[in-house]
Formats: structure tokens, sequence, C-alpha cells
């Protein structure tokens, strides 16, 4: 943690890594909004948890959104960097992410199945279609207090 904490600078409101061959992704929360184009696939923590504003956007069907379980977020995400197609689990059944009871589909413009139930050898579960993600909101508390982190992969 020491080696971290010693290749870590604050610059402004933000931290940076002092690491002379990468750039710095972590970037303030205005800053972050401002890299986000239409169309881009946007991933939070926890149900806006990390961007709290995009709420809103949800609530009026202003952008597609999903509530997905947090641990099923996290393995998706390790699964979406591994290019595999479905995370496949029997956490979410018999509750709104199933999609016998609506599919973790957060609002009315959200339309895109990305739950499908399955059974395999006589067991039932969800099978969470993976998908291409432009940019992350995660908050990082340890680091900062009231900002974000944001990653983007380029094109």
């Amino acid at each position: 943690m020491a080696e971290t904490e010693s290749l870590m600078t604050k610059e402004g409101d933000c931290w940076s890594s002092s690491l002379p061959s990468r750039r710095s992704k972590i970037v303030s929360a205005q800053e972050a909004i401002l890299l986000i184009k239409d169309g881009d696939t946007v991933a939070t923590g926890g149900f806006c948890g990390a961007a709290p504003k995009l709420s809103i956007f949800v609530i009026e069907n202003k952008i597609e959104a999903y509530n997905f379980p947090q641990g099923v977020i996290s393995h998706m995400f390790r699964h979406i960097a591994a290019h595999k197609p479905r995370t496949i689990t029997t956490i979410g059944l018999e509750t709104i992410v199933d999609p016998r009871y609506g599919g973790g589909k957060a609002n009315r413009m959200t339309t895109e199945d990305l739950v499908e139930f399955i059974t395999f050898d006589g067991k039932e579960y969800l099978a969470y279609k993976t998908f291409h993600i432009d940019v992350a909101f995660c908050a990082v508390p340890y680091l900062m207090k009231t900002e974000t982190l944001l990653w983007r992969r380029k094109p």
C-alpha cells in the first residue's frame, strides 16, 4: 500500500498516477460526464450508485437502464473483460431480474432482454448477456471523498 500511495499524487480535485508510462485515467465527475458520447454504454456500481444523478434520467425515461444484483454485476464485468457471452447463476431467480418478472429493466425505455431463464440438468438458472461497456463510473472513497473514477476504452 505504501508503494502505491507514493505513486499517487493529487492534482486539484483529482488523484493521478506518477507512473511515467501510463496516462492517468482518474478524472473528476464533471470531466467524466463530458467524455460520454451519445450511444455510449455507461456502467455504474450498484443502481446509479457511483453516479446518483443518472437516476433522474432513468426515472424520466431518457436513458435505458437495468438493475442487476451487485454480485452478478461484479461477475458480469469480469466476463465482459474476458469476452464471455453470458454470466450464468441462480442469483436473481424469482426477483425483478428474472425475465418472468421484468428482467431487471428499470424503466419503459429499456426494452432489450439481457436476462434469459434457462435450465441445466433440471435446475433453473438465469443467463445474463454480457455487453460492450464504453464508460464505467465507480466511487473511489479511499482516494477521494466526492470524486469519481472513469475508465474509457479507446475504440
